[in-house]
């Protein structure tokens, strides 16, 4: 799954891939939404978009 923070970036996400993309409303609630999806699923590769990457500190 990657994370985006728009709706147009998770739709251009998800055409050019073919994988999930999740855009959750406002970008500064995707590190706390990728924690806790890691804490309830550890095995899922969960991607941020590189724009994200220094939110979530990876």
């Amino acid at each position: 799954m990657t994370f985006v923070g728009g709706l147009a970036d998770a739709y251009a996400a998800h055409l050019t891939s073919g994988e999930v993309v999740i855009s959750p409303v406002g970008e500064g609630n995707i590190p706390h939404i990728i924690e806790l999806l890691q804490e309830k699923a550890p095995t899922l590769n969960l991607l941020p978009h590189p724009i994200m990457t220094k939110q979530v500190g990876k």
